[in-house]
């Protein structure tokens, strides 16, 4: 079954990629002009214009306003006007979107991920997150801190690992096979 994503998911994923490009604040004008000339964003403008003919512009502009006031997006004023950031919540939040939507596929190899951690009491958040993501990534609980999976998702999983800044506390191992006792 395929997860349907809310118009505020596709827009922030899309502010995203912008400030993934560009570097700076996405002011609307900057977004449009961008989702324009891009071609690899053509069927995001057209999805937009669709949605734009639906529904009056006047939501576009409530969503931001409801991103913005859910503490994932902020205003940062440049020299060159106001724009939107990813604050580190919409960060968190970009990263549960693209790991839920992700296509796992198991390891050609027939290995499995092993993944040892131990995240501190004052990092709860982060720890809390990242079992949360772990079990997106189609891994299981052997223990509180031992999970396993037989997807290829290593490179998924090191992208997590380093946006949240937690790889001082894991090992990451990959195993033939498990053993039962």
């Amino acid at each position: 079954m395929k997860n349907k994503q809310s118009f505020s998911e596709k827009l922030l994923l899309l502010f995203a990629d912008f400030l993934d490009v560009f570097r700076q604040p996405v002011t609307l004008y900057s977004f449009n002009r961008w989702l324009e000339k891009d071609p690899r964003y053509r069927p995001f403008r057209i999805w937009l214009e669709k949605y734009f003919k639906k529904r009056k512009k006047q939501n576009f502009y409530s969503t931001i306003y409801q991103l913005k006031r859910s503490g994932n997006l902020k205003i940062k004023i440049t020299k060159d006007g106001k724009g939107y950031i990813l604050t580190p919540k919409g960060e968190r939040k970009i990263l549960k979107i693209k790991i839920k939507n992700l296509k796992k596929k198991l390891d050609p190899q027939k290995y499995w991920l092993m993944v040892i951690f131990d995240i501190p009491e004052k990092r709860r958040k982060d720890r809390d997150l990242f079992r949360s993501l772990l079990y997106n990534l189609g891994f299981q609980k052997i223990q509180q801190s031992v999970w396993v999976s037989p997807y290829d998702v290593y490179k998924e999983l090191k992208e997590v690992i380093k946006r949240l800044g937690i790889n001082r506390y894991i090992k990451i191992l990959k195993v033939k096979e498990l053993g039962e006792i």
